[in-house]
């Protein structure tokens, strides 16, 4: 249905007839001419046309100058308040900040030509502490009105603004403080009568009408529209480079490690960084500084062996095992820990099979036989089947040969062999080549045969076919074994002074050692283990109150092993280590017992002076994983955060529309900053000029032209069709015949010559 454009007069024009809160134009202008100004809430007499004010961009001042009369004279610091138009489409509020006091005509009429600034210089009294980490920018703004803005309200404050990662030394004031979390939002902010507007997108409020050079229209002609579209600030690649560390060491090229002063900063989880002119890759960080005593120390530096045994007791799951020396005074710290992990079920088979050897007097031919390999459990009490192997023998002269591949279950355990001829229901013992004695192994498999260790062993018994006994023998069979039991074994004994030894074993899949046994001498090292969690005692101690006093020695110039009292702080591939508080810094590339091993006999790395027992060793603050280290670093180089941004879309967009691919690079430095916060600034300067800068001045009687409002200029000729925001506006009264006239600026970006001056001298005086 068409919208009439007629305005309502009441109880004359119909329902649906008339749009209501129509204003004629004429009617508008007339309107929009009323023009209200007090002084601390007084009616404050100005002299026609004097008045401009000028309305900028984000959270530079909105200022405004006047002449005023001398029926009213000014008072310096009062509260200015400027009303335009009836229904108030645009105010300015703030500080009366100066008054120049002169007179007009011959009668020496007294004037003041006054300037007044608004609420953004009187918010910066106080400079702002504190840390937010990953907050809302709403809730951090928030908070710095509450704590050093007295007599503000953050009620415009935008909810829901993204996350940030910011900290306020008082170096900024607060407008710094609020400059920086505009820039990380790629949003803006400003104050409008002690409020607090913070926000991304366009500015809250009317927006001014369609610039569309229509007959009776708000576009004025003088001076004429101009437009303009400017390349020269495009940038599609952002590249961020913050906060830096200096090397703690030369650093060999190729190296994956780099020892800094201090990863705090770095991400945990890896990241970018550049080093001068070399940009790096890494996958973590050690923050460092746990460590140990140079020497061979006062704490049990071999771990225990853990082995698994058959029976019952322990529950299922990862265990972890350590032990300590007891003396008089107290005791040691743990020694380096044994892992096992206990299945609670049947433990593995070996790969057992049979083959024709090379000896004479062997079966005779067509004899079928059967072999049985037995598995003695380590407490003797029984056996355990792990499967037969069928064979028919069909010549003569070869006696078997019995092939087996070891397991971790076998380790110190005795085996045993049983044979059974032509499907018989006898078995009987064999005896072997290759074992120890007798018709069978009866002696533990070795512990120290790993796991796969192949055996051959040939079968000689001489008779066949007959004189077998049952097997496996008697009642004491109890089938397969379980191994819910550890043996422990290599429990050192200690120095002169150790009285004893605990033992301490954590529970299934958790971290704390607790008690679970004391060896009360110093020769015992061995240790059965059935306990259960539930009986477990006190944790491990945490420090040393053995009294046990580090012998005197020196780790000499050029070592390539260093012994510590304990590498529990040490890195298992490597790393790099501060001895005494920096004298030297070593790079060493595993550990073993009590050393750390690997360390380069000269250059970077090495130990160029001796190194005296109870030195202290302390891990250093690493950066791991490094990738794209092919130039040495010289030590104190400097180490960089570093990140990479690219729009695509801008990128492909400026490779379609002038060639080439469309990468326009721009840096950002600002080394207060850590990855988090380097990535948001980068996205907001994309954000800003990824696209080429359309900008266009014109002037208006449209009241609802501020700055930070978004514009639509559409004109046949020039042809312009362009969504825009204002960026400037001046404000300027006429004589008293007409409404004021205002002149815009406005653009494809949020921000304007004015502004990018001042973030500069922002950058050096208040440091973001």
């Amino acid at each position: 249905m068409a919208v009439s454009s007629k305005n309502a007069i009441l109880n004359v024009g119909r329902l649906n007839a008339f749009r209501l809160d129509f204003v004629e134009l004429a009617l508008r202008r007339l309107r929009d001419a009323k023009l209200t100004i007090t002084l601390n809430g007084a009616p404050l007499k100005v002299r026609r046309g004097s008045l401009d004010v000028h309305d900028v961009i984000n959270d530079a001042p909105n200022t405004a100058t006047l002449v005023v009369d001398d029926a009213t004279p000014p008072t310096v610091g009062g509260r200015l308040k400027v009303v335009f138009g009836v229904d108030p489409k645009y105010t300015f509020t703030g500080t009366l900040q100066a008054a120049r006091q002169s007179y007009v005509g011959r009668a020496h009429a007294d004037a003041w030509a006054c300037e007044a600034i608004d609420d953004t210089a009187r918010a910066d009294w106080l400079r702002p502490f504190g840390a937010w980490e990953n907050v809302s920018a709403s809730t951090v703004a928030q908070q710095i009105v509450a704590s050093f803005m007295p007599g503000f309200s953050s009620a415009a404050v935008q909810a829901g603004l993204p996350a940030v990662t910011v900290y306020l030394d008082g170096t900024e004031r607060v407008n710094g403080a609020l400059r920086l979390l505009a820039k990380l939002i790629g949003g803006y902010y400003y104050f409008d009568d002690y409020v607090l507007h913070l926000f991304t997108g366009d500015e809250p409020g009317a927006n001014p009408d369609d610039v569309t050079g229509a007959p009776g229209g708000q576009l004025l002609e003088d001076p004429r529209l101009e437009a303009a579209s400017d390349d020269s600030q495009i940038r599609t690649r952002c590249y961020g480079k913050g906060h830096s560390e200096p090397t703690l060491s030369a650093v060999t090229a190729g190296d994956t490690k780099i020892p800094i002063a201090n990863a705090v900063m770095f991400t945990a989880g890896g990241g970018k960084a550049i080093s001068e002119w070399q940009r790096l890759t890494y996958t973590g960080t050690v923050i460092g500084g746990d460590g140990a005593l140079v020497g061979p120390g006062v704490t049990p530096s071999a771990a225990p062996v853990a082995a698994i045994t058959d029976g019952s007791g322990i529950e299922a799951g990862a265990h972890n095992y350590a032990y300590t020396w007891v003396t008089a005074a107290g005791e040691t710290m743990p020694s380096p820990i044994a892992a096992v992990t206990l299945t609670g079920g049947q433990v593995a088979a070996p790969t057992f099979s049979v083959s024709s050897g090379i000896q004479p007097g062997g079966p005779p031919a067509g004899l079928y036989i059967t072999y049985q390999m037995l598995i003695v459990s380590s407490g003797g009490n029984g056996l355990y089947s792990v499967g037969s192997v069928v064979l028919g023998i069909t010549s003569t002269g070869n006696r078997p040969v019995l092939n087996f591949v070891t397991t971790a279950d076998m380790r110190g355990r005795a085996i045993e062999f049983y044979r059974n001829d032509n499907n018989g229901t006898g078995w009987s013992p064999v005896p072997i080549m290759g074992g120890p004695v007798g018709s069978s192994w009866t002696n533990p498999y070795p512990p120290s045969q790993p796991a796969g260790y192949g055996q051959q062993w040939t079968d000689q018994l001489v008779s066949y076919g007959g004189g077998f006994v049952t097997a496996p023998p008697g009642p004491n069979y109890m089938g397969p074994l379980t191994g819910n039991r550890v043996a422990l074994s290599g429990v050192s004994t200690g120095p002169a002074g150790v009285t004893a030894r605990k033992v301490y074993r954590t529970a299934a899949n958790l971290t704390p050692l607790k008690l679970l046994t004391t060896l009360a001498n110093n020769t015992a090292t061995t240790y059965a283990d059935a306990q259960a969690d539930a009986t477990l005692g006190a944790t491990a101690p945490a420090t040393d109150s053995s009294g046990l006093t580090m012998p005197a020695g020196q780790v000499l110039p050029g070592a390539a092993a260093m012994s510590v009292s304990g590498t529990g702080w040490a890195l298992p591939a490597g790393g790099w280590a501060i001895i005494g508080n920096g004298q030297q810094i070593i790079r060493y590339t595993g550990i073993s017992g009590n050393q750390i091993t690997g360390i380069p006999a000269t250059g970077a790395g090495a130990i160029t002076a001796a190194v005296n027992y109870n030195s202290t060793v302390t891990g250093a603050p690493m950066l791991i994983g490094v990738g794209g280290l092919g130039t040495a670093l010289i030590l104190g180089a400097p180490v960089n955060i570093w990140v990479q941004v690219d729009d695509t879309a801008a990128q492909a967009a400026l490779a379609a529309r002038v060639g080439g691919s469309g990468i326009v690079e721009q840096l950002i430095i600002d080394e207060r900053r850590g990855e988090p916060s380097l990535l948001a600034l980068c996205n907001a300067d994309l954000a800003l000029y990824g696209r080429p800068i359309v900008t266009i001045r014109y002037t208006t009687f449209d009241l609802n032209s501020r700055a930070g409002r978004p514009v639509r200029v559409h004109l046949a000729q020039p042809a312009i069709d362009q969504t825009l925001t204002i960026q400037d506006v001046t404000i300027a009264t006429s004589d008293g015949t007409g409404p004021p006239r205002l002149t815009v600026t406005a653009s494809s970006i949020r921000t304007s010559l004015e502004d990018l001056l001042r973030r500069m001298v922002g950058t050096l005086e208040e440091g973001f």
